[in-house]
């Protein structure tokens, strides 16, 4: 017997929502679009029928999607910004709450000459690709341990166009900077605090722990960061960060030590505090 994907898809969907899958309909259409390697606008000008091999693909990523493997690792991919990017076990998966500090770097660099741009923890590159695409004459620098993440960073700036603009480095922060000035800075850094590891989503649990752990109190990497970074700006540079929940304060008062100036916190779309902008 023949299914449609129509039919398919709503059968995943119950079955996904029976599972508590959030978003049921989402991750069943996702799989099936691919499963098919169709885009959504595609699948939906006609009938498609799959093969007995799709079927069973198909049901396959539906039971891992059940057992709360996060649906960008089924599908390899993550959008971000309107760009597609390559995704893995290996990197943080990007999410929209990441899109607000995008928003204000692009608010508060306005009118500013910007020539070089500075990752800090890149993983899977989609902050420096995206700071590529709108800061056309800046050089990007993506820096990160992992030389998994950079492998898939590199694979993601050669597949949206940007490896030119954009240079990859496996570095510990600013260890291997020296000589180097920045106009912006830029991290999205590990900042849930070490205990809370084992209570998060299973979900989340799935992102690298490297990516994850920011230390006993989740803001070991802002301490090093704002206290290292001030060495490496060129004239009235930006400091942006995402941060945690709560984190803000403490993260305030850190960039006051060390004389940052015009530190604005933004929230995002769910009105909690996530970025920081400094000035220096």
């Amino acid at each position: 017997m023949n299914f449609s994907a129509f039919h398919l898809i709503k059968r995943g969907t119950q079955y996904l929502e029976k599972n508590d899958i959030e978003s049921a309909l989402v991750s069943a259409e996702e799989l099936m679009l691919f499963v098919l390697e169709k885009e959504k606008k595609d699948l939906y000008k006609e009938k498609v029928f799959l093969d007995t091999g799709q079927i069973k693909k198909y049901f396959f990523l539906l039971k891992q999607r059940a057992s709360r493997i996060p649906l960008q690792h089924l599908i390899k991919s993550a959008y971000f910004y309107d760009h597609k990017f390559v995704v893995t076990p290996d990197v943080l998966i990007p999410r929209p709450e990441t899109e607000v500090l995008i928003e204000k770097i692009l608010e508060r660099s306005y009118g500013r000459k910007v020539f070089e741009i500075l990752d800090i923890g890149t993983g899977s590159g989609v902050i420096a690709v995206t700071l590529a695409h709108y800061f056309k004459e800046a050089r990007i620098t993506g820096i990160d341990v992992s030389s998994e993440a950079l492998r898939i960073a590199e694979k993601n700036a050669a597949e949206t166009g940007f490896s030119k603009q954009i240079t990859f480095l496996q570095s510990d922060c600013f260890e291997k900077l020296k000589g180097k000035s920045f106009d912006i800075i830029v991290s999205n850094p590990p900042y849930i605090p070490s205990y809370e590891i084992s209570f998060l989503e299973e979900e989340v649990k799935h992102d690298p722990v490297l990516a994850l752990d920011g230390g006993a109190d989740g803001l070991v990497f802002y301490k090093r960061i704002i206290s290292e970074a001030k060495d490496y700006f060129r004239e009235k540079g930006l400091l942006a960060f995402e941060i945690g929940f709560n984190q803000a304060k403490e993260v305030c008062n850190m960039l006051k030590e060390e004389k940052f100036f015009s530190i604005k916190v933004y929230k995002d779309y769910s009105q909690v505090e996530r970025v920081i902008i400094a000035e220096l």
